[in-house]
This record gives C-alpha cells, sequence and structure tokens, in this order.
C-alpha cells in the first residue's frame, strides 16, 4: 500500500545513555533503540490476539497484525515510529521523514529487496545499505508470535 511509505515524525525520541549497551532482547521485548549496533532498522511484529466471543455459541475469534517499524538512533536518541503493515506473508517497508540534532533526514527500508537509504536533507547526501534478515524466532510472547530485525550490513551503490 503506498500510502505506508510516507510517515513524517519528529517526536518521540528517547536520550539513549552513553554507557548503554545494546541488548537483543529476542521476539519477546523490543524497544525504540535499533539492535546491532545499527544507526537504524526495521523491526516486523507479528501478533495474534484472541477475542473471547461475546455470545457462549460463537466460535473464538483471532485479530492478526502484521506491522513494520523504522527505529533510529541519531545524536543518542531513539525514536520508534510504525511505517507500514500488511496482511501477513510479507514483511511491509516504507520511509520515515523526520529530523534529529537539526538535520531532516528519511530513511526508507525496502525489506523484499533487502535494501534501505537514508537521506541527509541538508547536504543532499543519500547512502544506500543492503540489509541483513534476523530472524529473531518464534517462540511465544504472549500476542507476539514472530519477530523479524533487518538492519544495515554493508553501503552499496545507489542505482535506485
Amino acid at each position: 500500500d503506498p500510502a505506508n511509505w510516507k510517515n513524517t515524525a519528529s517526536g518521540g525520541t528517547t536520550k539513549k545513555p552513553a554507557d548503554s549497551m545494546v541488548i537483543l532482547a529476542g521476539p519477546c521485548e523490543q524497544g525504540t533503540c535499533p539492535d546491532y549496533n545499527a544507526a537504524f532498522d526495521l523491526v516486523y511484529t507479528f501478533s495474534a490476539v484472541p477475542i473471547p466471543p461475546s455470545n457462549p455459541n460463537d466460535p473464538p475469534l483471532t485479530i492478526f497484525s502484521s506491522n513494520s517499524d523504522i527505529r533510529a538512533n541519531d545524536c543518542n536518541n531513539c525514536q520508534r515510529t510504525k511505517v507500514g503493515s500488511s496482511l501477513g506473508g510479507t514483511v511491509a517497508g516504507g520511509c520515515l521523514d523526520f529530523t534529529s540534532c537539526g538535520r531532516a533526514q528519511t530513511i526508507c527500508v525496502d525489506p523484499g529487496k533487502t535494501r534501505a537509504h537514508r537521506i541527509w536533507k541538508d547536504k543532499n547526501v543519500k547512502t544506500c545499505y543492503n540489509l541483513r534478515v534476523e530472524d529473531l524466532g518464534r517462540e511465544s510472547c504472549g500476542f507476539v508470535k514472530s519477530r523479524i530485525v533487518l538492519h544495515p550490513a554493508g553501503e552499496i551503490a545507489c542505482n535506485w
């Protein structure tokens, strides 16, 4: 859905302590800051929430959701913003426009082609990355049934 590809955020930041360590929490707990010492990543979460029937004769109902959030850490300030959703089966990507440390920027993640780019708007500098996919598992964490993190693995040519 093209509507998923444009998000704007300027708030939602969390100060990351200078002496903090990156903790890979697995599928159950994923915070505001990116994992794998990355400047940004995309976190995909698949959830299933059972809803009790309103009538005892009705079958049980489960509501499924599949969301993608971009997390960014810039100037030791972390933020996490939803950029996409899907009906399952695919990891949605998207773009995040935000300002951090007085610098406007855009981060776009394309999970289908395992690539991303970051544009620093003040100097019009675009850097492109290939992404590594980390499947954090499918152990039961309450409503969370699966989590995947995509993070930059290296720079690549910007040919898209």
